[in-house]
């Protein structure tokens, strides 16, 4: 008997130390930092913010990482937000994103660019795989990791438990490109830029946004897999008291997207929300947008040109959703520590915004607020 129990012990004792071993191994290997687009570090940051202090969140893909600035736009108008937006988004994963913001803070306001609205991008497709592992990864609540997992691997016939729980299996020749970050897992993400991801260098456009919504265009076809996730989104939104409001951002030549941003204005209009679409003339020419500077390639903005649309974003939100100024409020002191630290960074583009006409343009003086606006 005390064999048997020896025995049991030693086996009890090894798969203990086999499971710490191998957990901390799949820590080392999984991708962080730049490899998910600092969303683990992101998630975090944003977590850390003081209960009820967040005005405006924003999720969708990589022209909204990299075009939406909230610390520029808190300079503006004092109107709090963070940008949880990545590339090739999908609408399964702004639902679970949504549900982790919902844990810690009740915003005003959700602003989406429905980026999937028109494609399933499920996890089975191998372009969209690797999203679902990184927001997956980086969700910090277990039972929300679980829900996640359990209806992927009902949507998906080939994605399996041990893909999400046991990402070693799919991350094991990642040990040649292991950084000493991946032990130490130091933050490398400033949390002062609230989750944007800007763009410093600049490429001119040949074009320019050339959208023109009096041209003929063709409804596209809605994903029903993406409808019905953005349905759930909705539908959370209204059980929490969130406003929806939806946003394009500039690109070149974008009248190649008319049918697009003409199928996302009608499934606003469908809907009640407001749609800000930044190639629509009466919005883009307020911007004041140098074609030469404030790109970083034809389908994102750079770092000034983020900056330039995002005062302009804020006076938008901040009018039509009656959103607070919080600037003086002493509950909200760190944002001036977090602007003097974006300023440091970014001085030059953001100057380069300020150098263009007051975020308050002639669009709203002269009453030209668009319908559907």
């Amino acid at each position: 008997m005390k064999a048997f129990c020896k025995t049991g012990f030693r086996v009890c004792a090894f798969a203990l130390v086999f499971a710490l071993v191998f957990v901390s191994v799949q820590n080392v290997f999984r991708h962080k930092g730049a490899g998910v687009n600092y969303l683990d570090e992101r998630y975090r940051d944003f977590r850390e913010e003081p209960d009820g202090t967040i005005d405006v969140v924003y999720l969708g893909s990589s022209p909204m990482y990299r075009g939406v600035a909230p610390l520029m736009m808190w300079r503006e108008t004092g109107i709090t937000g963070v940008n949880f937006a990545v590339p090739e988004q999908s609408a399964f994963n702004n639902y679970f994103e949504l549900q982790m913001i919902l844990e810690t803070q009740t915003p005003k306001l959700l602003v989406l660019d429905f980026s999937s609205l028109f494609s399933d991008r499920k996890a089975d497709e191998v372009q969209f795989r690797y999203e679902y592992y990184r927001v997956f990864d980086a969700l910090p609540s277990a039972s929300l990791r679980f829900e996640m997992a359990k209806r992927i691997i009902s949507e998906n016939e080939e994605q399996f438990w041990s893909d999400y729980y046991f990402p070693l299996l799919r991350l094991h020749t990642r040990w040649i490109s292991l950084t000493e970050n991946d032990f130490d897992n130091q933050s490398v993400f400033e949390p002062y830029v609230k989750g944007a991801g800007l763009l410093t260098t600049a490429t001119p456009l040949s074009t320019g946004p050339t959208f023109d919504p009096s041209e003929p265009f063709q409804y596209k076809e809605y994903s029903e897999y993406s409808l019905s996730y953005y349905r759930m989104i909705m539908d959370l939104c209204v059980e929490h008291g969130v406003q929806i409001a939806a946003v394009s951002f500039p690109k070149d030549d974008s009248r190649i997207y008319a049918d697009e941003y003409q199928s996302i204005q009608r499934f606003c209009d469908e809907n009640d929300i407001a749609y800000f679409n930044f190639n629509d003339p009466a919005l883009l020419q307020t911007l004041g947008l140098d074609y030469e500077i404030d790109f970083y390639d034809k389908g994102h903005l750079g770092a000034s040109g983020a900056c330039k649309l995002s005062k302009q974003l804020a006076v938008l939100l901040k009018e039509r959703y009656g959103l607070l100024d919080h600037r003086g409020d002493v509950r909200y002191a760190g944002w001036d520590e977090d602007w003097r630290l974006f300023y440091e960074a970014y001085a030059d583009y953001v100057e380069a915004a300020d150098r263009e006409a007051d975020a308050e343009s002639s669009y709203f003086r002269n009453g030209e607020e668009q319908d559907g606006m």
